[in-house]
């Protein structure tokens, strides 16, 4: 995760959440008798550096998976260097489509999707006949298609 950069407390958040998850699942006795460890390299919410890290953790750390990769700019880079190198790429906080589609087997997500979410939402606007409604839209690469499905759902 990036620990400094823009959005470095979601960084920091999700660490703090891995390392809780890993302490616990150590004192019951690991994975399969093995305790799990947390490497981490600060990519500065940047794509180049999300991508160098994750090299250097599968090649030069000899990590068997990736965990808690944060933001889509970061956990799409990351993502396609643990494909190429055939390590599971676990959990990425990003719900880009680009991480979905096509299917890649050792890409495990486990939040929904945006497009998933923005279909909830504007099902429970509609269910609650919400109907005014103003969308705030970043314009940077990580919600650079989220105009065009916010549309699509709606219509």
């Amino acid at each position: 995760p990036f620990l400094g950069g823009p959005k470095a407390d979601l960084g920091l958040s999700m660490k703090n959440g891995i390392l809780a998850a890993f302490q616990q699942a150590n004192l019951e006795g690991g994975v399969q008798g093995h305790q799990l460890k947390l490497l981490s390299y600060d990519d500065e919410y940047e794509p180049n550096s999300a991508a160098n890290n994750t090299k250097y953790l599968i090649e030069e750390n000899q990590v068997f998976a990736m965990i808690g990769t944060v933001g889509t700019p970061a956990s799409e880079a990351a993502a396609s260097v643990a494909v190429e190198l055939g390590v599971p790429f676990l959990a990425p906080a990003s719900g880009s489509m680009r991480l979905r589609e096509p299917f890649q087997k050792n890409i495990i997500n486990i939040r929904g999707s945006y497009v998933d979410e923005v279909a909830a939402l504007v099902s429970y606007l509609h269910e609650n006949a919400v109907r005014k409604v103003s969308v705030l839209v970043s314009d940077d690469s990580e919600f650079s298609n989220s105009s065009d499905f916010i549309r699509e759902i709606v219509a």
